[in-house]
């Protein structure tokens, strides 16, 4: 019995522990012939990391990027591109972590192997694939594996949102100076890392504390300006940033043009493409989704990043980067980790709507299941493209 026993725990633990050895060891393969730009299959692996690596460490905004400076410009190119690779698959690798005990906190009753499956199936949910004349590569592709700073973002975005729901300061009625400590610091490291998560998620906030001061007659007000001090705190490195990224002496500057707005929001299959998915799995669990304060403040995030990522212009030297739809990619990120939550109940409930003959739940979870699957489908395909060497942002 003893042996049987131990065996059967060993088998579990192999079952958590494999996918995340070979997940690991893919990405950083991937990540070490990013930085050596190594001649693949379709291409040479161009990204980010490469043109980074290449400019004047002047211009090095993020905190993220200091290791990869540090081991390209002191270590031979072999060694440094190895420390590289690992250092952005620990955070690749720790995300899947990070989103697994995010999904715990959402919904504890879920099967574990059934949040392993989905923490990982969220890091490939992309908009579906459909020949539309454009590239795929949209402000909505969020399974994003060639920009380090999001990769970062990333990781942070979902640690601090997982630590928003867990702590009473979540609802900003207990904020103490212990707090303003902890999420301050948390605030300033997601910006030093690259900003676009807070420069959408605390206009949310803001909103949304705004909402319940009013609703609430002003009861607690002590707290939510407790809490208004910590991200105002997160926010001054972004000053920093700002000088750094934005040099006049190249007419950089940012500004706003409704002229942009309607040019780039001209085909709404791409945004078909992004949201049918979440938006139909948010449509069968209206009901859950309206009663839950954290899933509007998500998704009150994603309209503003929308908007921001339109609306938003960059001028000079930057304006074709596009950086302002980095906002958009991480709020879609989080949209799908929502629905999949969501989704997931459903998969469980199956067996049940199987028995009762429940035809209409039967019929929305196999149409759920599909676009899930084409999602899933799609930023596999994504994904097995950029292995083989093709350049992320010209697919």
């Amino acid at each position: 019995m003893i042996l049987g026993s131990n065996k059967k725990s060993k088998t579990k633990t192999l079952f958590y522990i494999f996918p995340f050895v070979l997940f690991f060891l893919l990405c950083a393969e991937l990540y070490r012939r990013m930085t050596v730009s190594y001649n693949g299959f379709l291409g040479n692996y161009y990204s980010d990391i490469i043109m980074r690596l290449k400019v004047s460490r002047s211009e090095a905004y993020s905190i993220f990027l200091k290791p990869e400076y540090y081991f390209y410009d002191n270590l031979n190119l072999n060694i440094s591109s190895l420390l590289i690779a690992l250092y952005l698959s620990i955070f690749t690798t720790g995300t899947v972590i990070v989103i697994y005990f995010f999904f715990k906190l959402l919904s504890p009753e879920t099967d574990p192997r059934l949040r392993l499956a989905i923490s990982f199936a969220a890091m490939f949910l992309s908009p579906l694939f459909i020949p539309f004349g454009e590239n795929y590569y949209s402000p909505y592709v969020c399974s994003i594996w060639h920009n380090e700073t999001y990769i970062g973002m990333r990781f942070m975005s979902i640690l601090l949102l997982t630590l928003f729901m867990r702590t009473s300061t979540g609802k900003s009625n207990s904020f103490n100076f212990k707090d303003i400590i902890i999420y301050s610091a948390l605030f300033l490291l997601v910006n030093w890392i690259k900003p676009n998560f807070m420069m959408v998620f605390a206009p949310a906030l803001v909103l949304s504390m705004g909402f319940e001061l009013i609703k609430n007659k002003f009861r607690n007000f002590s707290g939510y300006l407790k809490f208004g001090i910590s991200i105002l705190i997160g926010f001054t490195i972004v000053i920093y940033e700002y000088y750094i990224l934005f040099d006049n002496a190249n007419n950089s500057y940012i500004y706003i043009s409704l002229k942009n707005f309607f040019s780039h929001n001209n085909n709404p299959v791409l945004l078909i493409s992004a949201l049918l998915f979440p938006a139909i799995v948010f449509l069968i669990h209206k009901k859950e989704f309206l009663q839950s304060k954290f899933h509007i403040l998500c998704s009150v995030s994603w309209i503003i990043a929308y908007l921001e990522n339109f609306l938003i212009c960059e001028s000079g030297d930057r304006a074709s980067d596009g950086n302002f739809s980095w906002g958009l990619r991480i709020f879609t990120f989080i949209i799908y980790c929502l629905a999949l939550d969501f989704f997931s109940k459903d998969i469980q409930n199956y067996k049940n709507f199987k028995q009762k003959k429940m035809s209409k739940n039967l019929t929305q979870f196999y149409i759920c299941l599909a676009l899930a699957f084409a999602h899933l489908i799609s930023g596999l395909l994504y994904f097995a493209s950029i292995l083989l060497g093709y350049c992320a942002s010209a697919i």
